[in-house]
């Protein structure tokens, strides 16, 4: 801190510092974390509470889906977002299916095989989600 600077009080000092963490995406990534461990405990609890969400009520089409969306939700950084949806549709990050997977689902082989981008690696993070790539 600059020694000429104006001294802040302690509730102007609080102000900034939510300010900060805001702006940062540091306060809905902890809601969307204590969210997330929430509704685990309340599984493990009472699974009954989720009863209708969970892989093992889910057709393999609506798995697909909800891969592809995650994969949206992620490449896009949107974390707030993936952390309500994931826990809420009842996919672990193990049981979302990987590019390859989908692609046997959808049935993408074939021309429009040749059209799609390969899945996102350390050399090209870049790469669009699948999601995008099918619109």
């Amino acid at each position: 801190m600059a020694p000429d600077a104006p001294a802040l009080s302690d509730r102007q000092f609080r102000r900034k510092v939510f300010e900060e963490l805001q702006n940062a995406g540091t306060i809905d990534g902890l809601k969307g974390t204590l969210r997330s461990r929430l509704v685990g405990v309340l599984q493990r609890r009472d699974p009954s509470v989720f009863a209708s969400s969970g892989p093992a009520q889910q057709t393999l089409w609506q798995r697909a889906a909800n891969s592809l969306y995650v994969e949206y939700l992620a490449s896009q950084n949107y974390g707030y977002s993936l952390s309500v949806f994931q826990p809420e549709c009842g996919l672990t990050n193990q049981q979302v299916m990987s590019r390859e997977e989908l692609a046997r689902v959808l049935s993408l082989n074939g021309p429009i095989a040749g059209h799609l981008p390969a899945s996102p690696t350390a050399d090209s993070p870049g790469a669009p989600p699948l999601l995008l790539s099918l619109l």
